[in-house]
C-alpha cells in the first residue's frame, strides 16, 4: 500500500510540475506579444511625432478656381443662348443674344440725329465757320511770319554788326597800306549789302507785327461770334453724339461674348426668358487657373511658409498623388468671415482654435482633373524648401 501511495504521489508532483511549466511558457509568449506591440505602437507613435514636428497635415481643404458669372449688361428677352452646359468655350466666343428689336432702332435713330445735328452746324454756321477758320488760319500763319520776321532781324542784325566791325577794321588796314584797295572793297561791298539786309528786316519786321496784331483782332472778334452763334449749336451736337455712343454701346451689349477660355459649368437662363445686368445667364470656370485652399490650425501655421513643398490627395482619383507648393499664408482666419461670430457676447470666454487659408499652387494636373469644389486631403512639408 505504501508503494502504490508513493507512485500517485509522483504522479501527482509530475502532473502539477508539467501544468506549472506550461502555465510559464503562455506567461512569456503573452508578454512577448504584448512587448512586440508595445515597440510596435511606440515606433508608430514615435514615426507620427517625428512627421508632425515637419509635417502638416488637413483635410479641411478644397479646390478653388475662378467662377465667372456671365450676365448681361442690357435688360431684355433672351434670343439665343448657344452654348451648353460642359462646352469649352475660347474668349470672344459668342455666349448668347438679347433681343435688340429696340436696341437696333434706337441706335439708327440716334445716329440719323447725330447726322442731322452736324448737318445743321454746318449750314447754320458756314459763313461764321468760314470766317472764324479764315482769321484762325490768317492769325496762326501770321503769328509764324512775325516770330520768322523776329529771328531774320537778329540774324541780320548780328551780320550787319560784323560786317561793320570788318568795314572799320579794313578801313584802318588800308590806311596803313596793310591790304590793297581791292580788299578793302570786298569789305566794304559786304558792309553795304548787310546794312541794307538790315533795314529790309526792321522794315519787314513792322508789316508781320501789324499783321499780327490785326490778325489777332480779327480771331477774338470771331471768337465772340462763335460764342454768340455757334457754341448752342456745338452742344447740341456733343449731345447727339453722346446719346449715339450710349445707342450704339446699348446695341453692341445685346451680344454676349465669353470674357475668358473656359468651359461652361452652369447654364442659368434660356432663351424667351427676361434677364437684367444682375441676372445671370451661363457660370464659366477656367480650369487652367485652380488652386487649393487648405484651412490649417492656428497652432501650426507658424511653421508654414511660401515655396513649402505640398502633397495633395483626393477621393476621386485613389492612389494619385498631386504635388503643389505654398503659394502664400491668409492674413486674417475665416472665422472673420463667419456669418455668426464666434465670440461669446455674455461675457464668458471659451478659446477656440481658428484656422487660417493657406492658398496652394498646383504644379502637376496637366489634365486638369481637379475641378473646383472638390475636397482635397493636403500634407505640407514645412521642413522644405522657401523661395518660390
Amino acid at each position: 500500500m505504501n508503494g502504490e501511495n508513493e507512485k500517485a504521489e509522483t504522479a501527482q508532483n509530475d502532473s502539477l510540475k508539467e501544468a506549472d511549466s506550461k502555465f510559464t511558457k503562455k506567461n512569456i509568449i503573452t508578454a512577448s506579444i504584448i512587448l512586440l506591440i508595445a515597440i510596435i505602437g511606440g515606433i508608430f507613435v514615435l514615426r507620427w511625432y517625428i512627421f508632425g514636428l515637419t509635417h502638416v497635415y488637413t483635410e479641411d481643404a478644397e479646390v478653388d478656381g475662378h467662377i465667372v458669372s456671365i450676365s448681361t449688361m442690357v435688360p431684355g428677352n433672351i434670343k439665343a443662348v448657344y452654348v451648353h452646359k460642359n462646352e469649352i468655350v475660347k474668349k470672344g466666343e459668342l455666349i448668347a443674344r438679347i433681343n435688340d428689336s429696340t436696341y437696333y432702332p434706337e441706335m439708327l435713330q440716334a445716329k440719323e440725329n447725330y447726322k442731322l445735328a452736324k448737318a445743321k452746324l454746318f449750314s447754320a454756321g458756314g459763313n461764321v465757320a468760314q470766317f472764324i477758320g479764315n482769321s484762325y488760319n490768317a492769325y496762326y500763319i501770321n503769328r509764324l511770319s512775325y516770330t520768322t520776321a523776329s529771328a531774320n532781324l537778329h540774324k541780320a542784325k548780328l551780320s550787319y554788326i560784323l560786317a561793320k566791325k570788318n568795314y572799320l577794321r579794313g578801313l584802318a588796314l588800308l590806311n596803313k597800306q596793310f591790304i590793297t584797295k581791292e580788299q578793302f572793297d570786298t569789305l566794304d561791298t559786304q558792309y553795304l549789302i548787310s546794312r541794307q539786309a538790315f533795314i529790309s528786316a526792321q522794315s519787314a519786321l513792322r508789316t508781320a507785327r501789324r499783321n499780327y496784331v490785326e490778325s489777332r483782332y480779327i480771331k477774338s472778334v470771331s471768337y465772340a461770334n462763335k460764342l454768340t452763334t455757334l457754341i448752342p449749336i456745338e452742344k447740341a451736337v456733343k449731345v447727339a453724339q453722346a446719346a449715339y455712343k450710349v445707342a450704339l454701346a446699348n446695341y453692341k451689349n445685346t451680344f454676349i461674348y465669353s470674357p475668358i477660355n473656359g468651359v461652361i459649368t452652369e447654364k442659368m437662363s434660356y432663351a424667351g426668358e427676361y434677364v437684367t445686368p444682375s441676372t445671370p445667364i451661363v457660370m464659366e470656370n477656367n480650369l487652367k487657373r485652380v488652386w487649393v485652399t487648405a484651412n490649417v490650425k492656428e497652432t501650426v501655421i507658424g511653421n508654414v511658409k511660401k515655396g513649402d513643398p505640398v502633397t495633395i490627395t483626393v477621393d476621386s482619383f485613389p492612389g494619385k498623388v498631386f504635388r503643389g507648393t505654398v503659394k502664400f499664408v491668409g492674413s486674417v482666419t475665416t472665422s472673420k468671415f463667419a456669418l455668426i461670430p464666434t465670440n461669446n457676447p455674455s461675457g464668458t470666454f471659451t478659446k477656440v482654435t481658428h484656422r487660417l487659408p493657406v492658398r496652394i499652387e498646383i504644379l502637376n494636373d496637366k489634365n486638369h482633373l481637379l475641378k473646383p469644389g472638390m475636397m482635397v486631403e493636403v500634407t505640407i512639408n514645412t521642413a522644405g524648401k522657401s523661395g518660390k
